[in-house]
């Protein structure tokens, strides 16, 4: 009858005991103002009198109360007493091994941030629905990953990232119903268990989740902007057991990344085929980094004023002996995927720099070699220094390197990148923005970047002869780079016709087929003294011509006196 009322100064004897501490005798229940609201009951038993005493823990917390009822009006004797006080003693050892074991409980099988199960609790909790659910019904399993976690912790701490991802499980269990399981599996992941739902079923309420997170994040003063990405898999329709069901849920939330993030995706048999694909290829690339057999091949960059070297790219290329030719579109996705792409970024300017100074020992003279590198190698706020050594290591000055960045990198104003950026300006090394024009540069943005070249997309030389839209996309790019006294560098040209339209509209430097794919280093030593040759024969037959049509003749027997072609 007393199950469920507050203690407090004057509930009985125990929740007065409770709450003030001390032993509480009630002599005469009928009579004892803490016992009107609640006499009845022990009236009608035949007890008279209360006396409760408080148990009490090792750190003075009252955990509980023991009590003596008497059926007559009476005092505890001093037996009473004795007994009282074996018990409370007893009974506050039971008390708190109980609270202990459920702390242990709660570490093992409890995330400490949220209060979700954990993975192990997890596990139980879906082999629970699976063994429950009927013949004919299915459990749906989502795998939820936050999407750019990394951006909170980075830039608002680690502290407000814990705030974020207790108010991102707050808003996913108000999503789903009493029956449904929600846990962390750790960092920024969690699981949302559905029994007895099928895939339309658990379409509706991944798409409710994902319209819940819409809704801005409020972390301290803040705002933060917040998604998820979800993988759903179905039992048994997908897989049986539990282990399959979650790796499956996880692919599938992988391909919802790559979608554009902030959706949801289906397991499809085709996944399991690409994701041992991705394992296969992943190790392979992490063995060839390991064993130094990735290359570096390179493409010529030429000057339209006077069809000279402008410099090369360096363009990374894969042949594995069990894949066979892997291309660059799909090693590079994959490694910045498994966290390997600023490995990558290191070697390959080292590389570069090896093999600019071997041509201009061989007496080969390049003006500088352009290198990719990723966003995340720019959150390095060492690079500068790495790069200044790498330079020094080969006796380059510092504007023989151009690092080629993507508009990804100052969109989001990282701080420690634009610096960065800065530094490696300051110190002479050039750097080119890659793929202008196919992001959403803003202009303002771009004309305080530390920048000394633009790199129009290749997408947009496939039509630029035929289609005014992306003529007229070309030639802003190029006014643009004009008005910021920024070298324009278009890739992909191909034909003399897309290289007489950007010559005459004032474009700086092509790159393409025209004048040669990316070649090895032997292949492009032996590209550069041709390409130089031809120049050179150019240069002699120009000259020739215009001696030829000289209004004054040499005198006869004499021939005329051509210049050195060195350098040409």
């Amino acid at each position: 009858a007393l199950e469920g009322v507050a203690i407090g100064p004057d509930i009985g004897s125990c929740g007065s005991s409770a709450f003030c501490g001390e032993s509480v005798l009630a002599r005469d229940l009928d009579t004892d103002p803490r016992w009107q609201p609640f006499k009845k009951r022990p009236l009608e038993a035949g007890l008279r009198a209360c006396w409760s005493t408080p148990i009490k823990g090792k750190d003075g917390r009252v955990i509980g109360t023991f009590a003596f009822y008497f059926r007559e009006c009476r005092p505890p004797s001093r037996w009473h007493q004795r007994i009282v006080d074996a018990c409370v003693h007893l009974g506050a050892l039971a008390i708190e091994r109980k609270e202990a074991r459920a702390q242990i409980a709660r570490l093992a099988y409890y995330d400490t941030l949220t209060g979700l199960p954990n993975r192990a609790r997890l596990r139980d909790l879906i082999s629970e629905a699976i063994v429950a659910c009927p013949a004919g019904q299915h459990v749906a399993l989502a795998f939820l990953d936050v999407d750019n976690f990394k951006d909170v912790n980075d830039t608002l701490g680690h502290s407000a990232g814990d705030e974020l991802l207790v108010e991102f499980a707050r808003r996913l269990r108000a999503q789903i119903q009493p029956g449904d399981m929600l846990g962390r599996l750790g960092g920024d992941e969690f699981v949302v268990v559905l029994p007895n739902r099928d895939a339309a079923e658990a379409s509706t309420v991944a798409s409710r989740i994902t319209e819940a997170l819409l809704l801005p994040f409020r972390i301290g003063t803040r705002q933060v902007s917040m998604s998820a990405s979800m993988g759903i898999s179905i039992y048994p329709d997908n897989a049986t057991d539990i282990d399959t069901l979650i790796q499956q849920a996880d692919a599938a939330m992988y391909k919802a990344k790559r979608a554009g993030r902030s959706t949801y995706r289906f397991f499809s048999a085709d996944m399991d085929r690409l994701a041992e694909q991705r394992l296969a290829h992943t190790a392979a690339l992490r063995g060839a980094i390991a064993s130094d057999t990735l290359k570096l091949h390179y493409q010529p960059q030429i000057r339209t004023n006077d069809g000279a070297i402008h410099g090369v790219e360096a363009l990374a290329r894969w042949h594995d002996p069990v894949l066979g030719e892997v291309s660059p579109a799909k090693f590079i996705p994959l490694a910045e995927e498994c966290g390997l792409i600023e490995q990558i970024g290191l070697w390959a300017m080292r590389e570069a720099c090896r093999q600019m100074a071997e041509w201009r020992e061989a007496g080969l003279d390049i003006p500088c070699v352009s290198v990719n590198l990723s966003p995340i190698s720019f959150e390095n706020p060492n690079l500068a220094s790495v790069v200044a050594g790498i330079l020094a290591e080969h006796g380059l000055p510092p504007e023989a390197l151009v690092l080629e960045i993507t508009e990804s990198l100052f969109l989001n104003e990282r701080s420690v990148a634009i610096e960065t950026m800065n530094t490696l300006r300051e110190l002479g090394v050039g750097l080119s923005l890659d793929d202008f024009g196919t992001g959403y540069s803003s202009l303002s943005r771009l004309a305080h970047l530390p920048i000394r070249e633009l790199k129009i997309d290749r997408s947009f030389m496939q039509d630029v002869e035929r289609d005014p839209s992306a003529r007229a996309i070309v030639t802003a790019v190029v006014r643009v780079g004009q008005s910021l006294q920024l070298t324009v560098v278009a890739e992909g040209v191909e034909t003399e016709g897309q290289r007489n339209w950007l010559a005459e509209l004032g474009c700086d430097v092509i790159q393409g087929f025209l004048y040669a794919p990316a070649l090895s280093p032997p292949a492009f030593g032996r590209w550069l003294l041709e390409h130089s040759a031809r120049r050179a024969s150019a240069m002699l037959r120009i000259v020739g011509r215009s001696l030829n049509h000289s209004p004054a003749q040499p005198p006869s027997g004499s021939s005329p006196r051509i210049s050195s072609t060195k350098g040409l």
